[in-house]
């Protein structure tokens, strides 16, 4: 999917958009209480992000962390920040999930960011 700033991104199966302006909404498709969120938008500036994590995302580096939040009976809310520095700025993405146990899976958020262009 493509927005008006011309930022591209894939739509990982099982996922579908929601909203494209000004920023690519994903929705994780389903029967599900709590589906995964994903977001992603092009920026100037990277965001400050708190102790921030290192991660290969191809030929590039991405930066990220993940916080957990208060989320009620479901469990907690885990959410992902991260971005990549391209010749534009910044490609940022926030992805939350809600799990009972473990940290949650973010491999459709990854795969967002890594093909994100």
């Amino acid at each position: 999917m493509t927005t008006s700033s011309t930022l591209r991104a894939p739509v990982p199966d099982g996922f579908e958009l929601v909203e494209d302006e000004p920023q690519l909404t994903l929705l994780q498709r389903g029967d599900l209480r709590s589906p995964m969120r994903i977001v992603v938008r092009l920026a100037e500036q990277p965001p400050s992000l708190d102790a921030p994590r290192k991660r290969a995302l191809g030929d590039v580096e991405g930066v990220y962390t993940i916080d957990e939040l208060d989320g009620g009976s479901g469990g907690p809310v885990h959410v992902l920040r991260a971005y990549k520095l391209t010749d534009r700025g910044a490609i940022v993405l926030e992805a939350e999930a809600q799990q009972e146990t473990g940290t949650p899976d973010f491999a459709a958020a990854w795969s967002v960011l890594e093909g994100a262009r």
